[in-house]
C-alpha cells in the first residue's frame, strides 16, 4: 500500500544519537575553535624577618662586706627573630579554554597559556575549545551535510544508516538522484508492540522530499508520504510489532535543484497491554464475574502485509454458571468491536458485534449445563483496524483502552 500526502513545516528536532548509529560527517571543516586565554601571573614570595639579637650575660655580683658576693647568673640568650611574614605567591589562574567552533568547525580550540612564575605556581593550561561537527551547535546528531559529498553513502538498503529512535538527524539530499536509507528495530517490550511517528522537517527550499517505509522481514513497502511544496514537511505513522525491524528511505519527490537539507525524526510509543500475550485460549487472561478488565485492540506490522486476525484478538478465561450472562464491551470512539463466547472445549457458543466505531457491544447469552463452567471470551475489532496513515495524529484506540465486563443473571 502506498500513501502520499503533504504537510506544513514542523519544528526543528533533535539530531541522531546513540551507540547503535553510524553518523555521516563532512570532510570539509568549518572554522576552528577560538584560542584559549592566558593564565594569570602568580604573586611574589614574602621577605623573611630578621633574626633577634642574643641577650648580654648578667654582671658578676660585687663583694658584700668582708665576704665575696656570689657570682651573678648569666643573662638568658636573646630570642630569635620571627620568620618573615610574607605569604607565598598565589598560583596563577588557569588559562581560559578556546571558544567552541561554530557552524561546522571540526578542530578543537587551542589550549590556554599557563600562568607566569614569579613566585606563584604556574597557572594550568586552559582546556581546548570544543569544535562541533557538521551541524554546528545544533540539537541532535548529524548525518551528511549539504556542504560536501556524503562521507558514508547510504544509497541502498544494504548500506542503510543505523538509526536511534527519537533522535533528530540532520542530513541532505545531495542531488536529484540521491536517496538516504535508515534502519531501526522496535523495542522487545511492551510485548504488544507500539507505533512509530515519522517526520521530515527543516526541509531546504531547494527541493521537495518524500519517505517510504519498508518491513525488513520481507523487504516490502507498506507506507509512503511526500510533499510537493519546496521546503514542505512530511508526516506519517504506523503500528509495529515488538522487535520488528524497519527501514525508512528518504528521496526527492518532484525535484532537487540544489543540495536540500532535511531533518528526519522517528519516535516510538509503546502500547502497554498488561494482559498480553493473550491471543489464544492457551494464554487467556483469567477474569471473574463483575470485575471489569481493560486492554487494547492493537496489532502492528512485521511484514509489509497486514498482520493475521489472531494478532488483534484478546482472550479471557472465566467460570460461568448456567443461565443468562451479559458481556459488555465499551470501545474508543474510532474502532468497532465483536465479542465471541466459547465453551471449555473451544467450541463456539455465541457472539455479538457492532460495525459503528465507538458503539458499545452487548452480548446476552443463556448458558446451558453443557456450556456452563470454564468458558473463553474473545474480543477483537469487527471491521475497522487502521495500521498506518498520513499526518501526525494517530488513531485514538492506539492509546485508549477498551473495557470488558461480564455480569450474571
Amino acid at each position: 500500500m502506498r500513501v502520499s500526502f503533504s504537510k506544513c513545516w514542523g519544528p526543528l528536532l533533535s539530531l541522531l544519537l546513540g551507540s547503535a548509529c553510524t553518523i555521516k560527517t563532512v570532510d570539509t571543516p568549518a572554522p576552528d575553535g577560538g584560542t584559549g586565554g592566558s593564565g594569570a601571573t602568580g604573586g611574589s614570595a614574602g621577605t623573611s624577618g630578621s633574626a633577634g639579637s642574643s641577650g648580654a650575660p648578667a654582671d658578676s655580683g660585687t663583694d658584700a662586706g668582708g665576704n665575696d658576693g656570689a657570682a651573678g647568673s648569666d643573662g638568658a640568650a636573646g630570642s630569635g627573630g620571627a620568620a618573615g611574614g610574607g605569604a607565598a605567591g598565589s598560583a596563577g589562574a588557569a588559562g581560559s579554554g578556546g571558544a567552541a567552533g561554530t557552524d561546522g568547525g571540526t578542530d578543537t580550540g587551542a589550549g590556554g597559556t599557563g600562568g607566569a612564575t614569579d613566585g606563584g605556581t604556574d597557572g594550568s593550561a586552559g582546556a581546548g575549545g570544543t569544535g562541533t561537527s557538521d551541524a554546528g551547535t545544533g540539537d541532535g546528531a548529524s548525518g551528511d551535510s549539504c556542504a560536501g559529498p556524503e562521507i558514508t553513502p547510504n544509497d541502498d538498503r544494504d548500506h542503510a544508516t543505523p538509526y536511534a529512535l527519537g533522535v533528530a538527524t540532520k542530513a541532505c539530499l545531495q542531488s536529484q538522484t540521491d536517496v538516504d536509507f535508515y534502519e531501526f528495530t522496535l523495542p522487545s517490550t511492551p510485548v504488544q508492540g507500539g507505533f512509530v511517528k515519522i517526520q521530515l522537517t527543516d526541509v531546504g527550499t531547494t527541493g521537495t522530499v518524500s519517505f517510504t517505509a519498508y518491513a525488513v522481514h520481507d523487504n516490502g513497502e507498506f507506507l509512503a508520504g511526500s510533499s510537493g511544496t519546496a521546503g514542505g514537511s512530511v508526516f506519517g505513522y504506523f503500528a509495529g510489532k515488538a522487535g520488528a525491524t524497519f527501514r525508512i528511505k528518504v528521496e526527492p519527490y518532484l525535484s532537487v535543484s540544489a543540495p536540500a537539507a532535511y531533518t528526519l525524526t522517528a519516535t516510538f510509543t509503546g502500547v502497554n497491554d498488561v494482559n498480553e500475550p493473550n491471543d489464544d485460549n492457551a494464554h487467556a487472561t483469567p477474569i471473574t464475574i463483575g470485575t471489569p478488565v481493560s486492554g487494547y485492540l492493537f496489532a502492528g506490522y512485521e511484514d509489509h502485509s497486514a498482520p493475521a486476525d489472531a494478532a488483534w484478538e484478546d482472550r479471557f478465561k472465566i467460570t460461568l454458571p448456567q443461565g443468562e450472562m451479559t458481556f459488555t464491551l465499551t470501545l474508543p470512539s474510532d474502532i468497532d468491536g465483536e465479542i465471541e463466547l466459547f465453551n471449555a472445549l473451544g467450541s463456539y457458543v455465541d457472539s455479538e458485534s457492532d460495525s459503528t466505531p465507538g458503539s458499545t457491544v452487548v452480548l446476552r447469552s443463556t448458558l446451558t449445563s453443557e456450556n456452563a463452567g470454564v468458558c473463553y471470551v474473545a474480543v477483537h475489532p469487527y471491521i475497522r483496524r487502521p495500521l498506518d496513515g498520513s499526518g501526525s495524529t494517530t488513531p485514538i484506540f492506539w492509546s485508549a483502552p477498551y473495557t470488558l465486563t461480564v455480569t450474571g443473571p
